[in-house]
């Protein structure tokens, strides 16, 4: 099989990271890199000795590349996406998905009609403590699944400026609530609030309710700290996944609690690997677009209070 063509679309943080990881994906060539600041994407491109752009349409044209990470303000990711996948690329869009439900349903539609893939970086995901966490209730350590309680926050991230708290921390937690859960929330009810920022939350709590449990998720951007907790507790037991440490302890019944082993790996390396494995093969990426967008109405929904 041919090595694809990969384009990286965005060069700031996260982008510097798929840039590296492509580069180093067996299976892969990265052929270009896009940034509007075109020093930068000069300098990227000069060590990863590929195409340099500040233009996608022509970097699309040029360098026709076949699959495309997208990691560029939320507001851009539907037209960025849209260009993508008309090119005839499969796309990987950092979340979220799109800045409204209704761009990410048209993108989704698009994809189906171009026959292509649309993967979303909902990196939690693939944390090796969840991995090993959702093995743990997959193999029924600690019953059913019956609540879900998600803690997450961090100092202020002055980069984000199109999203809120929700948008750009809870959709972690609602993703992986509806993982564990395997199910969308039947209801959804919340509060935001705006502690320091003026103009979008910066906190919220989140209640959601699912066919067989229920979910609270509680994000915030005030922690001088950065804090990414999961527990859920079960019909005979509870676990908790410290995702930054990336611990997992289990407590079944009245054992005490039995912490269980958590292979380290990187976690954008094996999401953006299982993506690739995805368009290989012809399946359907471990977030698809279906996924990220039912993510997204959670985040967007009336039922919030602001």
């Amino acid at each position: 099989m041919s090595p694809l063509k990969v384009a990286v679309i965005g060069l700031g943080n996260m982008g510097r990271h798929h840039v590296r990881h492509w580069r180093a994906m067996p299976g892969t060539t990265l052929v270009a890199v896009c940034d509007v600041n075109a020093p930068l994407a000069l300098e990227f491109a000069t060590e990863a000795g590929c195409a340099a752009f500040t233009d996608v349409a022509t970097l699309l044209a040029q360098a026709a590349p076949e699959i495309v990470s997208i990691i560029a303000p939320t507001s851009l990711h539907f037209s960025l996406a849209e260009m993508c996948l008309q090119s005839g690329a499969h796309v990987f869009i950092e979340k979220p998905i799109a800045a409204t439900v209704l761009e990410a349903d048209a993108l989704i539609h698009l994809a189906r009609e171009e026959n292509r893939l649309i993967g979303v970086g909902h990196i939690e995901r693939f944390n090796p403590a969840f991995t090993v966490l959702n093995a743990q209730i997959l193999a029924g350590a600690i019953g059913v699944p019956v609540s879900v309680e998600a803690r997450r926050a961090s100092p202020m991230p002055h980069q984000i400026r199109d999203a809120n708290v929700l948008v750009d921390l809870a959709v972690h937690d609602i993703d992986l609530c509806n993982a564990v859960m395997q199910a969308v929330p039947t209801a959804v009810s919340g509060k935001g609030t705006r502690s320091v920022l003026s103009d979008r939350d910066d906190a919220a709590h989140l209640f959601l309710t699912y066919p067989k449990g229920s979910a609270s998720i509680n994000v915030n951007w005030l922690s001088p700290v950065r804090v990414r907790e999961l527990l859920v507790t079960g019909s005979t037991g509870w676990a908790k996944a410290d995702l930054l440490a990336q611990s997992v302890i289990v407590i079944v019944s009245d054992q005490g609690p039995v912490s269980v082993d958590v292979p380290p790996g990187d976690a954008l390396g094996l999401e953006l690997a299982s993506f690739l494995a995805a368009v290989q093969t012809g399946t359907d990426p471990v977030v698809t677009g279906q996924a990220a967008r039912d993510v997204l109405a959670v985040a967007l929904s009336d039922a919030i209070e602001h």
